[in-house]
């Protein structure tokens, strides 16, 4: 197997993904039983992706972290999609002994997020910021069983409402939203390690780079 190439803190763009590998039990019970086993080195249990934030390169992501601190957009703790500054949240994720790593956004998808991106209070994953977060939904998808969430969110949608998005799903749905993903992927069916794979197939982001602090 091929060494696992290493990027700079400083080389993470806005448009980028970044995936976590697992920092305690928990993390590593969900990666280990997430399907499918790629890539085995980028253990990913966690997703979540590089855009601006008032100015600034932030991470947005979807979790109920309390150890995250105040979200940057909500300024306290919340459970669901948020966002914090890019180098606090590594910094986080490193002292608890986890790795990242960064899926650079390629050239052309490059082109078409600068389109998107013009305005920033329109940015899709800004208007995605205190939507829930779904456990269920990240419960299912780490067996790909996504096609069984979206069944009970249609008909029982206080079972899980559609506007409750998981770390992985929220990536995708923002991606699509910026026109990067079709809209006939169905972004609730893939766990971290899936989405990883998807965005690297469909040529919209490079193979992943672990992050050096």
């Amino acid at each position: 197997m091929s060494r696992t190439a290493a990027c700079k803190f400083s080389d993470l763009r806005r448009g980028d993904s970044v995936g976590f590998s697992p920092v305690d039990l928990t993390g590593a019970a969900i990666s280990l039983g997430t399907y499918p086993p790629w890539p085995f080195s980028s253990r990913f249990c966690h997703f979540g992706m590089v855009a601006g934030f008032d100015g600034y390169s932030a991470l947005y992501e979807s979790t109920i972290d309390a150890g995250l601190g105040d979200c940057l957009h909500a300024k306290k703790i919340v459970a669901g999609v948020q966002v914090h500054g890019v180098l606090p949240r590594l910094m986080i994720h490193g002292a608890r002994g986890g790795r990242a790593w960064r899926l650079p956004l390629l050239r052309t998808s490059r082109e078409v997020w600068d389109l998107a991106t013009d305005n920033e209070w329109e940015w899709p994953y800004r208007s995605l910021l205190g939507t829930g977060y779904d456990p269920w939904g990240a419960l299912s998808a780490r067996f790909l069983l996504g096609g069984w969430r979206k069944w009970l969110r249609e008909r029982k949608p206080e079972a899980g409402a559609k506007s409750l998005l998981f770390c992985s799903e929220f990536v995708l749905l923002a991606y699509q939203k910026l026109g990067l993903l079709p809209q006939s992927v169905a972004s609730e069916k893939y766990n971290p390690k899936a989405a990883a794979r998807l965005l690297v197939k469909r040529g919209i982001c490079g193979p992943p780079e672990e992050i050096v602090l």
